[in-house]
């Protein structure tokens, strides 16, 4: 069906199959001479074919590619359901890639196809990259060039990266050896803790690749988020200790009022006393108050015994 020669393209020797006959791309695709058809079907009409007009180094995706420049049909023969061909006539010598080649089972592929001076057609999917190196000489040095300067940048710009990871990290431990220096405050019962301003070693990269510009700009730093946020202790939070333990302390001295306050309501509906603990009757009683001032007459109110029963649905009255 063929024969191995060597012919002569775009003035370079390039080794290719010479056709006898109609090469077959594919299951639904054919060159023949420098004549092309690709088949199509329905909705699935995304045949294309695309000529190599040189090479380019692909920055965003680091590697060498072809420069495609798309080839027009000429006609089409096409059914009322979009089946057929699309047909390339007098196609000039050259490296061509050909899209979305229908096989069976409506799977795609592509095909990549030399045609030499004398019409004859070589499908080299494995070695279409090595001819276009050979073609293309000049466009080839050019990628490659780019490419090295591309890779020299790189790693450049990764030693960079690491060179301020360090210099975070280093940073980050300095910020938490500060923060450590301040202890816990203990009042009474209380132990109220300081608390500080969040920071990640990606917030401490930000700030060496944008801020950090010399020594005492590093030292501000460090000094501005080993400062005290705020101190906390049972849930309230304040600017010094002596402030969370008043905060603390008064809203206990109103849950007891208002405890006391909701038994001294169910004591005189007559309501019965729930089962828990201290803790638990506690805000029980609160919960149920509301619905003894909203609904007086809730079925539940006598009904419901225990603590549980209360806190777990205390979302649901």
């Amino acid at each position: 069906m063929f024969t191995k020669q060597f012919q002569i393209f775009e003035e370079k020797i390039v080794p290719m199959l010479v056709f006898d006959e109609t090469t077959d791309v594919g299951r639904s695709g054919e060159c023949y001479s420098t004549k092309c058809i690709l088949e199509v079907r329905g909705s699935l009409q995304k045949a294309a074919l695309y000529k190599v007009t040189g090479l380019r180094f692909n920055e965003s995706e680091a590697k060498i590619e072809p420069v495609l420049k798309i080839v027009r049909k000429n006609s089409e023969s096409l059914s009322n359901c979009g089946n057929g061909v699309y047909i390339y006539e007098k196609i000039s010598p050259g490296f061509y890639i050909a899209t979305n080649i229908i096989h069976t089972g409506y799977r795609m592929r592509i095909h990549k196809l030399v045609i030499c001076d004398k019409g004859s057609i070589e499908t080299v999917d494995g070695d279409f990259n090595n001819y276009c190196n050979i073609v293309f000489e000049d466009d080839y040095t050019m990628a490659i060039a780019a490419k090295s300067n591309h890779d020299v940048m790189v790693a450049d710009q990764k030693k960079i990266a690491a060179e301020i990871t360090n210099k975070a990290s280093e940073i980050l431990k300095e910020i938490t050896a500060e923060r450590n220096k301040i202890d816990t405050v203990k009042i009474e019962e209380y132990v109220v803790s300081p608390a500080f301003e969040h920071v990640s070693l990606d917030d401490v990269i930000y700030a060496v690749r944008n801020r950090l510009q010399s020594a005492e700009e590093t030292n501000q730093y460090i000094a501005e988020l080993s400062l005290v946020k705020h101190w906390e202790c049972s849930f309230e939070k304040a600017d010094t200790p002596e402030e969370v333990v008043i905060k603390i302390k008064t809203k206990h001295a109103e849950r007891k009022a208002s405890a006391e306050s909701a038994a001294l309501r169910a004591q005189v509906l007559g309501l019965p006393e729930l089962t828990g603990t201290q803790k638990q009757v506690a805000w029980a009683l609160q919960i149920r108050d509301k619905i003894v001032v909203e609904n007086p007459n809730d079925h539940r109110l006598r009904k419901a015994k225990t603590s549980k029963y209360w806190i777990d649905n205390r979302y649901s009255l």
